[in-house]
């Protein structure tokens, strides 16, 4: 994303996991070295901001003009399961490319099934390969799973088997397969999962299918007297569509710690994605993967996350006075939320458009994000009026900030606990849960500031607004009122 900038990489987990004195002190000797983007990909349980270490050491970092992005998670698509909700924290989702490693399952009956794969090893007989459900191949009620030492040889000797997926490894479960004589693997997703793809370096030749094909194929597997099937391996393919789509495992808001914080702020690549690979293990990382390889494809926020650093990176070096806040109101103000005809980004979860609490304020756009004609922007002060709103006490925010509530101005705590007219850090963050049930009014200040020397209009629907930006650099100070009727039936 960023080809020029220079990356230093501070350890911080290790085999037992990630540990809050660990992730403070390379967050401390990062803002130490002086770095402009400090990117986590890591995160762990939710909790208040003064006891979170990653909060904590991201708002000194913000203090120093630092930008700090961090993965949302992979919890999804449940609601509620988003980390890293400060709002000082440039929160990321995850969303699909347009680039695939299509497989294809045919079964005996002549159905034929989409599926992905990253297998390029030796491939199968193209005769019909005997077919068997593992959930039929086994004596354990985990059988279907393809857990550990769950599965028949006898059963599984030369066939390829249907695993559903869940609870262990995807690739974990061809170990098992291959271990047990299988010939391949069909990993099969349930409504845990739903229609999301994401593509795996299997050990033997398998593939995995979406919720729909796999019912089908359960059903084949145990009421045909003699199954069979084949996989066929696509290699790459490029163009596919929609996308992006906002992927299933991507966490989701509303944020936890303080829901009237709009939080992921945006979604970025983050399924099937090209990155460099550790030699010291196999891409699938899991023991006895003897394979070999420089570059490995992966899925997750944890990819995302780093998108939007090198983007970040692009633009502090574009604009070396933004402040981390600055940074992000760009991202989030040109990112799109709808396909070129105007159908929203959808939700491979639901297959329904997304929200704003599956994508925050859409999928980034780098191209537009340079140029974004206006910032909103805020102060390390303002993040300590936002904590003093929420009624943090003295020592909580001290613990925080290292800095006294006395600090607060007189009003920030007029909000009742809301946040006031601090609670809207993220772009649509004051339109918060009691401002759904309709039938109030809500006044916001806001601070543009001019992101370049021009002057231009902006349009919001309803129209209403027509402003003249601040040259580049200075400030000016803008209101937006918001109103909202009570929903129908209420």
């Amino acid at each position: 994303m960023a080809p020029r900038a220079r990356v230093a990489t501070y350890k911080v987990c290790w085999v037992g996991g990630c540990f809050s004195s660990d992730i403070l002190k390379g967050m401390e000797v990062a803002v130490a070295d002086g770095v402009d983007v400090l990117s986590l990909s890591l995160g762990g349980g939710t909790s208040d901001y003064y006891r979170d270490s990653i909060a904590v050491g991201a708002y000194s970092a913000m203090e120093r003009g630092i930008f700090v992005p961090c993965s949302a998670g992979n919890a999804g698509p449940g609601s509620a399961w988003l980390t890293n909700g400060a709002p000082w924290i440039t929160t990321v989702g995850a969303g699909t490319l347009d680039r695939d490693f299509p497989a294809y399952v045919t079964l005996g009956d002549g159905n034929k099934y989409n599926g992905v794969s990253l297998y390029n090893g030796k491939q199968l007989p193209t005769t019909p390969v005997p077919f068997i459900y593992a959930g039929n191949a086994s004596n354990s009620s985990m059988g279907a799973l393809c857990m550990t030492g769950t599965l028949i040889p006898a059963k599984v000797a030369g066939k390829i088997v249907l695993c559903d997926r869940g609870t262990n490894a995807r690739v974990q479960k061809g170990f098992v397969v291959r271990d047990a004589g299988g010939a391949g693997m069909v990993l099969a997703n349930t409504a845990a999962n739903g229609e999301e793809l994401v593509a795996d370096a299997h050990i033997l030749p398998g593939a995995g299918v979406g919720e729909k094909a796999g019912n089908a194929m359960r059903t084949y597997a145990s009421s045909d007297p003699k199954p069979t099937a084949n996989i066929v391996f696509a290699g790459t393919k490029v163009g596919i569509q929609p996308s992006p789509v906002v992927a299933a495992f991507s966490s989701r808001g509303p944020n936890t710690v303080t829901p009237g914080i709009l939080k992921p702020d945006l979604i970025a690549p983050g399924v099937n994605i090209l990155a460099a690979w550790s030699g010291s293990v196999g891409p699938s990382g899991i023991a006895g993967d003897d394979r070999r390889t420089s570059f490995n494809i992966i899925s997750g926020t944890s990819m995302s996350c780093p998108h939007v650093s090198g983007l970040a990176a692009l633009l502090r070096a574009a604009h070396q006075d933004w402040s981390p806040a600055a940074i992000r109101s760009a991202l989030m103000t040109t990112a799109y939320a709808a396909y070129p005809n105007g159908d929203g980004l959808l939700d491979v979860a639901t297959e329904r458009a997304a929200t704003p609490l599956d994508m925050g304020a859409g999928h980034v756009d780098p191209s537009k994000a340079v140029d974004p004609g206006l910032v909103y922007d805020l102060t390390a002060a303002d993040y300590l009026d936002f904590l003093c709103a929420i009624e943090y006490e003295p020592a909580q925010i001290a613990a925080l900030t290292k800095h006294s509530s006395d600090h607060c101005s007189p009003n920030a705590r007029d909000g009742g606990g809301r946040g006031g007219r601090h609670g809207d850090q993220g772009v649509g963050g004051a339109v918060d849960a009691e401002l759904q049930q309709g039938g109030r009014e809500e006044e916001l200040h806001r601070e543009l500031r001019g992101g370049r020397e021009a002057v231009g209009h902006q349009r919001v629907r309803p129209a209403g607004l027509v402003q003249r930006p601040p040259r580049g650099g200075q400030r000016d100070p803008g209101d937006v009122g918001l109103s909202e009727r009570p929903p129908p039936g209420r």
